[in-house]
């Protein structure tokens, strides 16, 4: 249990740094730098909305082979992304509304 307390730290050290890496190789590739940097900048709302389907979808498909998990899992991530979207420019549609 002691090996968990540094274990998210190191983890997010480690996604950085690939993130990082791949972002700079994305900016040679226009075509897949704009609608990526638009998931990022919508990613806070994904990050709020896809828990719970996630923890749902991942108990349900328990005992998947991982071939099938893997697809399943980035079609639920086609999906969740442009309704979290909308659901992020919904609520900062009424928020500008709300405080002028």
């Amino acid at each position: 249990t002691l090996t968990y307390v540094p274990a998210d730290a190191l983890i997010g050290c480690g996604l950085t740094l690939f993130l990082a890496n791949l972002a700079a190789w994305m900016e040679r590739v226009p075509a897949l730098q704009s609608p990526i940097a638009r998931v990022g900048f919508y990613s806070y709302g994904l990050y709020l909305v896809h828990q719970p389907y996630v923890i749902w979808l991942g108990e349900s498909l328990r005992g998947t082979a991982l071939p099938s998990f893997v697809a399943l899992a980035v079609g639920a991530l086609l999906i969740l992304a442009p309704v979290s979207m909308v659901i992020e420019r919904g609520v900062n549609a009424a928020v500008a509304r709300l405080l002028g």
